[in-house]
């Protein structure tokens, strides 16, 4: 694991010119990199950036001896910097959320973790994109059955991503089951971990978070912008389809379920979850003798 002065100069930077960018003076970054301070909240977010980095890397990386005592402490803090960079206090994101204090306390302690409806929410009220909400979480301690077949091969995630030509943390999102491996690297994937890649699929089909929209796209390894792009439509309706405030017309469940790999009870369940029953959804389009036909999204 690098550390911070090791980051630092990877991302070809000067402690004078860190100084600069974050606000504070080079004594203070000097005393970060030898462990003798600690990056207050304010600070950690335009440093991860500076660097090039995910908050949860940046925390990472900070001596071990200055994080606080609890549960993954060093990636709770960077949850409680998207809500104060939001503006909000703890009882105004609940409410915003439609959840308790407490359950705001727990996720920004590392005592629990969203569901992925919930870090979808996250997102829009924090004004964050999924990937730096959930980069801001604290990680699964338990293996999943990828990561047990990586640690199995005798393997860390980054000689994976460097065997794939990818990035730890995209193998790491494959291993939590946030994204899905594309399909032109599984063959290659099962090589690297010893295994048929009937094992490998089966792995991957056991890494079952509970679904949304946003979910789904991720596991499919699709931007926002790509999904979009395949449909001939634009970025912010694919949004609005995640966070629930507009649902997709029929002929786009298809499409949607084609693009993502799944069944098409899939994406009814997906929208289901968002406040329409299932059972509608699946009327409408199997109830209908034109859904397949195609038309503009």
């Amino acid at each position: 694991m690098e550390d911070l002065r090791s980051l630092r100069i990877s991302a070809g930077q000067t402690q004078s010119r860190v100084a600069e960018r974050v606000g504070v003076s080079p004594e203070t970054v000097s005393g970060w990199e030898r462990g003798k301070s600690y990056p207050s909240s304010s600070s950690r977010l335009p440093l991860a950036s500076l660097l090039g980095i995910p908050a949860a890397q940046l925390a990472a990386a900070l001596p071990a001896q200055e994080h606080q005592p609890g549960p993954a402490p060093q990636l709770s803090n960077a949850l409680i910097d998207l809500r104060e960079q939001a503006g909000l206090s703890r009882r105004e994101a609940a409410e915003l959320l439609g959840v308790g204090t407490v359950t705001i306390r727990n996720w920004e302690s590392g005592h629990k973790r969203p569901a992925w409806p919930k870090v979808a929410q996250l997102a829009a009220v924090y004004d964050q994109d999924l990937l730096t909400v959930n980069d801001a979480l604290p990680q699964p301690h338990e293996d999943t059955p990828l990561a047990r077949l990586r640690k199995l091969a005798g393997l860390s995630a980054q000689q994976v991503a460097d065997t794939l030509q990818v990035s730890g943390h995209t193998v790491r999102t494959w291993e939590r089951g946030e994204q899905r491996p594309p399909v032109t690297v599984r063959f290659r994937y099962a090589a690297a971990l010893s295994v048929p890649r009937r094992e490998l699929e089966g792995a991957m089909a056991d890494v079952e978070p509970p679904w949304d929209l946003a979910a789904l796209r991720w596991r499919a390894g699709l931007t926002q912008h790509q999904v979009a792009e395949q449909l001939g439509t634009h970025r912010q309706l694919v949004s609005t389809w995640e966070l629930g405030t507009h649902q997709p017309r029929r002929d786009t469940l298809v499409a949607l379920a084609d693009l993502y790999g799944v069944e098409l009870r899939c994406v009814t369940d997906a929208l289901a979850g968002q406040g329409r029953p299932a059972a509608e959804l699946e009327t409408d389009v199997v109830g209908d003798p034109t859904w397949w036909m195609p038309t503009v999204v």
